[in-house]
């Protein structure tokens, strides 16, 4: 599977880095680190496709994206076993959701069940994978304690293949808006 994801400014990169070692020291649960999985955001996923053909069609549309912030603001569960952050859905998540699926859905007809599409997805940066309950606990309220709402800017974009995890190509997005 590959991922269509966006990657932060290296302040706020560090500061997720730093949540990741400080869940993976309360939980003992090493999913993130030991998978070398970066703090990101995806908005888009595809099946086996040729990577150069979607190097080359994501190109045409993310070249044309701006870096710009988003807020990110509360913590988050999925299925008793992976933490997240959220930021609030903006106009910015929205447009760049949009314009990604959109060079998606014609590499991959297939994604009709897919959940990151507009309007059928959570944006969420992960900080924890394959937690048990307890683990979850612990993580939340550790990742409670010490989390604040961040002002975060999105710099680039990647396409990654999962499993490993392995960027295979990351485009650096201009400058902010004017």
């Amino acid at each position: 599977m590959y991922l269509i994801s966006l990657y932060f400014d290296n302040y706020s990169t560090n500061v997720f880095n730093d949540y990741l070692k400080i869940i993976q020291e309360k939980t003992k649960n090493n999913y993130m680190i030991y998978h070398k999985i970066p703090p990101h955001l995806t908005v888009a996923t595809l099946h086996d496709c040729n990577e150069e053909m979607m190097i080359n069609h994501l190109d045409h549309v993310i070249k044309k994206i701006n870096e710009d912030f988003i807020d990110v603001v509360s913590i988050g569960s999925f299925l008793q076993n992976t933490i997240y952050l959220t930021p609030l859905y903006n106009q910015y998540l929205h447009d760049i959701s949009v314009k990604i699926n959109g060079i998606v859905n014609q590499l991959d007809r297939h994604r009709e069940h897919n959940r990151y599409r507009p309007f059928h997805w959570l944006p969420h940066i992960t900080m924890a994978r394959k937690l048990n309950e307890a683990e979850l606990n612990i993580a939340f309220a550790s990742l409670n304690q010490i989390f604040k709402p961040m002002h975060v800017k999105v710099t680039r974009i990647a396409l990654s293949k999962s499993q490993p995890y392995q960027d295979i190509y990351v485009w650096n997005l201009k400058g902010e808006k004017t």
